[in-house]
């Protein structure tokens, strides 16, 4: 990969912008924050999963449920752009709004790229109000 970890910070950080997660601090020009950490791990956690000393489900945090399945989705796509751990499938790609969907595909091919600029180029058409408000 020819991308510059400022870069994919930034455009990880616009990419979640585009899901609706522009207002949370998921995301810093470092990369993830603890909090985007802590959420990706509970979503990875088994929902079915019992506290062996109240043999009771765990249940999701109230700050992870009010995730809509396009922000959690989106979460997970920036983390494996990031390093590989988010595990976001296909199917759940592909569920995602067009408009994102189209963002997602993008941010993709620009990460893969051998060229820099492509990235460089994908934040500054996702970073314009037009792309935001109807690719």
């Amino acid at each position: 990969m020819a991308w510059d970890g400022i870069q994919l910070a930034r455009a990880c950080r616009l990419l979640l912008g585009l899901a609706g997660l522009e207002d949370e601090t998921l995301w810093t020009e470092r990369g993830p924050s603890r909090r985007a950490s802590w959420i990706k791990g509970y979503l990875h956690r088994d929902d079915e999963r019992v506290d062996s000393r109240r043999r009771m489900p765990l249940r999701p945090l109230v700050a992870v449920q009010a995730l809509s399945r396009r922000e959690k989705t989106t979460l997970l796509v920036a983390f494996d752009l990031w390093n590989g751990t988010g595990g976001a499938t296909l199917s759940e790609i592909l569920g995602l709004p067009p408009r994102l969907a189209k963002a997602v595909a993008g941010l993709i091919e620009a990460s893969v790229s051998e060229s820099p600029e492509d990235l460089i180029q994908w934040i500054a058409r996702w970073s314009r109000p037009s792309a935001t408000s109807g690719n």
